[in-house]
């Protein structure tokens, strides 16, 4: 049999893509699945290499039917755990994004395959740690930008608006959209989103504490003249400043605020400032004023900054989220009680001035048609004629009093029936209480608006976040308690309701019970229908319905016994066992929350902080309706160019695309390596063999060497510097020193020279000493003026000589002077 690598392709492959054809492994592995399982490195690599690749299951093959479904679902998990294994999502292209995919797959499949859901999400969660241990091992802000910015596979088939869409940190936002809170929530992730959120005034959390606190509620007074500016297009530090995300932060926070004053000021504070209650049930609704226009504009920039929301993202996954619903709510809600109110003053075309100085009395009269004068002249009667006037009298001035006091009591109540009459059966009676109902709704929801900035305080921050989770538990657990509360209610309905109509269909009063028991026509019925009898049970768990409520002497004792086992058992139920699991699940879930505060802080944090990161909007509403007069200018010339200039930006952009894929490749390749250098050397501590501290130890010993060889190195190059400037020295002082001795060699010349003269000179001397005798002896002779013409010569010629020599003599005394004094020099 030749060896592998002399086989043809179709061998190699069909080697490299067995399976195995015993029961002890499962029939859809192959090699490169089981090393990716075993999460080998090395052997992954080399199978990669060779073109081998795990192939992701589709749709249709999770839900097909097959002979043995637990075989199908047994190979299913055993094909993710190769694809969730990080020994083979390492050496794909963008191993973070297919972390983010797995992670979410994973999840999904854990709710279709429910009984290997521990498994599938055992394995999301370690995706999601893998992606948070390559995005750790970035050492620079460079390298952390190249990740998180990389906007992912295929763009140059995109828009452009659709890659603008992404954000200025695409990478974040997929991490968001696949809710990958480790990621999110590691300190490199943070350090560059807060970065990019400050940018201009990253200093400011440098600063004093007050001066901080000062600024902030500068921008949030200031929001309305920062908007207008921007808008205007006045100054470009101005638009600037608006465009920076913390800025933006805060006026969206002063333009919440805003809005909430202005419905509270409508609403509550403007009851307590003196405002006149006018009697708008009967007569004449109130004008429209300042505040419903306000409120109307606010409306419609809330909608109009939702609808471009919609628009701008559809490119996106899992776009409407809570506070997008929350703002159109609250949106729709304002517009409708706008419009209520100018309906209610449309339809109300009669209405009349309201005279509030005037208050309506009621003078009774004396009505005297029936009753004599009651002034009687007593003078001439007697006694009893006297007291049968007086008492006569009396009684007709009783009579007129109480004539007068019922004529007053029916006034009144006749009064009160008109205003009740016409208060019910007044036509835009309807209009004024919808409108008053939905500005209810609108003020909680308004509320709710502030409570997402209270994320960004790192003290209340985990405490609104679990508030948030128990809300959402709280509501999974209303299906519980409406299911126990029909079936308490169905029963009580049962009891109470078939038996109290039965009497009326018999033809007893249902105030008498059959059986002899009598009853009173003041009992009330809480359990006339299914909804009442579930208001009662529910108002009954807080104390506001009494317990006598299922006690009716109009029914029969054994139904009345059975009405209260069941409203017994209902609290028991309830009481004892529901509101304990509540509390229970409550707790639950406000300790996961606790134990991972930090993480889920900061990923709450950054999902608030990049929504003003996007540059889809920057002035909140309702100043986000003003046009924007300086970008529209741009935007004119920006299309008309991009209608010519259309090819070579699509190039360009393409350009940019393959650049920021080329840095991510890059960046990615780095990371990867240091990441399986570190499970490498994990793996071979736990094993036994050579470890990463080992060759961290070598490496510094290395280094060590390294540096203390470059040291003396640079020691020696340093005194190589200094001899070989001081040579420069020595070789310009050797130049003169040159000099003079070619100066040297010249006077030692001369004074050989000078020494042959000398001794020739000497010579002479000695020579001429020998003729002294003679020239004594002429002396004589001339002294004795003997002496002729022929002897006068020798003489003066001898003394010519002698007067040249003593000049030569001289002169070569003071060269060798000279010469002394120059090899004095010298020497010194």
């Amino acid at each position: 049999m030749p060896p592998y690598r002399n086989r043809p392709p179709e061998e190699r492959g069909a080697i490299l893509k067995c399976k195995s054809v015993t029961t002890d492994i499962h029939p859809d592995v192959t090699p490169i699945i089981r090393a990716a399982q075993k999460n080998n490195f090395t052997l992954v690599k080399i199978l990669h290499d060779a073109g081998l690749r795990v192939e992701e299951l589709i749709d249709d093959d999770l839900t097909m039917s097959t002979n043995d479904s637990l075989q199908r679902s047994v190979g299913t998990l055993e094909i993710y755990r190769a694809l969730a294994s990080p020994a083979y999502v390492c050496f794909d292209p963008d191993p973070i994004g297919r972390a983010f995919h797995m992670s979410s797959l994973l999840r999904k499949l854990a709710l279709l395959e429910v009984e290997f859901k521990l498994t599938y999400l055992e394995l999301a969660n370690g995706m999601e740690q893998y992606a948070a241990d390559i995005i750790s091992y970035t050492v620079t802000t460079e390298e952390a930008m190249a990740v998180l910015a990389y906007n992912g596979q295929g763009n140059s088939g995109k828009s452009e608006r659709a890659v603008k869409a992404l954000g200025l940190l695409p990478t974040l936002n997929r991490a968001i959209a696949h809710d990958q809170k480790k990621f999110v929530a590691e300190p490199t992730c943070q350090h560059v989103l807060r970065v990019q959120f400050s940018r201009q005034l990253i200093s400011l959390q440098d600063r004093h504490f007050v001066f901080s606190v000062f600024l902030r509620i500068l921008i949030i007074l200031l929001f309305p003249v920062i908007c207008i500016v921007y808008k205007l297009g006045i100054s470009e530090t101005c638009n600037d400043f608006a465009n920076i995300p913390i800025v933006k932060f805060f006026m969206q926070l002063g333009s919440d605020l805003l809005l909430l004053g202005l419905i509270l000021y409508e609403t509550v504070l403007d009851s307590k400032f003196g405002k006149k209650e006018l009697p708008y049930y009967g007569k004449c609704p109130p004008p429209i004023t300042a505040w419903h226009y306000m409120i109307y504009v606010y409306a419609l920039g809330m909608l109009w900054r939702e609808i471009l929301y919609l628009w701008k993202k559809r490119h996106q996954r899992n776009v409407v989220q809570l506070m997008n619903v929350i703002n159109i709510i609250i949106g729709v809600l304002l517009m409708a009680f706008v419009n209520n109110e100018i309906a209610w003053i449309m339809f109300s075309v009669e209405c009349q001035e309201i005279q509030y100085d005037t208050i309506p009395t009621t003078t009774a009269t004396r009505s005297t048609a029936n009753f004599p004068n009651p002034r009687i002249n007593y003078t001439g009667l007697n006694d009893s004629e006297i007291i049968e006037g007086m008492v006569n009298d009396l009684f007709q001035t009783a009579y007129l009093e109480l004539d007068n006091a019922a004529a007053s009591i029916s006034d009144t109540l006749r009064e009160l029936l008109d205003h009740k009459e016409e208060t019910t059966n007044m036509n835009f009676h309807w209009i004024f209480l919808l409108s008053r109902s939905i500005m209810s709704l609108v003020v909680v929801f308004s509320f709710t608006r502030i409570q997402p900035f209270f994320i960004t305080v790192d003290m209340v921050g985990p405490l609104s976040i679990s508030f948030t989770s128990m809300f959402t538990t709280t509501g999974q657990f209303l299906s519980v308690v409406i299911a126990v509360l029909s079936g308490f209610a169905s029963g009580l309905t049962f009891i109470y309701h078939d038996t109290y109509h039965q009497n009326d269909v018999n033809g007893q009063s249902s105030c008498t019970a059959s059986g002899g028991r009598g009853g009173s026509c003041s009992d009330t019925n809480y359990y006339e229908n299914l909804p009442q009898s579930m208001l009662t049970l529910y108002w009954s768990l807080f104390g506001l319905i009494p317990a006598k409520s299922v006690k009716m002497d109009s029914i029969p004792r054994v139904l009345e016994s059975m009405g209260e086992l069941l409203y017994a058992s209902f609290y028991v139920f309830t009481v004892l066992v529901l509101l304990n699991a509540l509390i229970a699940v409550m707790s639950n879930v406000y300790n996961v929350v606790e134990e991972n505060a930090d993480t889920e802080w900061k990923f709450h944090r950054t999902y608030l902080w990049m929504s003003f990161l996007d540059e889809t909007f920057t002035v909140p509403p309702p100043f986000n309706l003003l046009p924007n007069c300086a970008s529209t200018i741009k935007n004119t010339f920006r299309r008309i160019k991009r209608c010519y200039c259309c090819l070579f930006s699509r190039k360009q952009s393409d350009e940019n695309n393959v650049t920021s894929h080329r840095d991510e490749i890059r960046v990615t390749s780095t990371l990867v390596e240091r990441y399986i250098a570190e499970r490498t050397s994990h793996e071979r501590k736990l094993e036994g063999d050579i470890t990463l501290a080992d060759m961290r130890n070598l490496k510094n010993d290395v280094i060590g060497l390294r540096y203390n060889l470059f040291k003396e190195v640079w020691c020696i190059n340093e005194k190589l510097q200094t001899g070989h400037t001081e040579s420069d020295h020595i070789n310009t002082e050797m130049t003169t020193v040159q000099d003079v001795f070619n100066a040297l060699a010249t006077n030692k010349e001369d004074f050989h020279n000078f020494e042959t003269s000398v001794r020739k000179w000497l010579k002479n001397m000695v020579e001429r000493l020998r003729n002294l005798p003679d020239i004594d002896q002429m002396a004589a002779i001339l002294r004795s003026g003997g002496g002729g013409q022929s002897i006068r010569r020798p003489i003066a010629s001898s003394v010519d000589e002698m007067v040249n020599y003593y000049e030569t003599l001289k002169r070569h005394k003071t060269r060798r002077k000279r010469t002394n004094q120059l090899l004095k020099e010298l020497m010194e």
